[in-house]
């Protein structure tokens, strides 16, 4: 919901696209009805969510915003001078599609994403994949050394982990 509404609000200050009138409206509107909405949901679907609703909804949201701000700098060192709202919006865009269980890891879709949305927002199409290969490169990156970190001294019989996370290997 946080990519959805960091996407919805970014959308709804996109100019010079082709779209009505109506719509940067529209998008601010149903950006203002995503937490709302998710809100009323989880406390009828999940309501043992509900104490910890607020915090990780927060926790999200600048989870993503840190996300738009390396996006940013990843532009930048790309030489990309104009149009960096055009990018971060469709970099938004990119990680819902990213997230959807197409691909491993999202490699592809978000790619793909930026090759099919190049010309609505007259952006270079070459630079978005190229920007969009890099910020997966550095996430790859940054999750394979957390990844080892965090296997760092582990013993397949280890308990010290958390109860949502423990390893049960067994030796012959």
């Amino acid at each position: 919901v946080a990519l959805l509404f960091l996407a919805l609000i970014g959308g709804s200050f996109l100019r010079g696209l082709d779209w009505p009138h109506w719509m940067p409206l529209a998008l601010a509107v149903l950006a203002l009805f995503a937490f709302p909405s998710l809100y009323v949901l989880k406390w009828w679907v999940f309501p043992s969510f509900r104490p910890r609703f607020f915090a990780t909804s927060l926790l999200s949201l600048a989870t993503q915003g840190l996300q738009v701000v390396s996006a940013y700098f990843i532009l930048a060192a790309l030489g990309v001078s104009e149009q960096f709202l055009s990018y971060l919006v469709l970099f938004l865009v990119s990680s819902v599609v990213a997230i959807l269980p197409f691909t491993i890891g999202g490699v592809g879709a978000r790619e793909l994403t930026f090759i099919f949305s190049y010309q609505y927002l007259g952006i270079d199409k070459n630079l978005a994949v190229a920007f969009s290969l890099t910020f997966f490169l550095i996430n790859l990156f940054v999750s394979a050394f957390g990844f080892l970190f965090d296997m760092q001294g582990r013993r397949p019989n280890d308990q010290s982990t958390s109860s949502d996370s423990k390893m049960s290997i067994t030796s012959p």
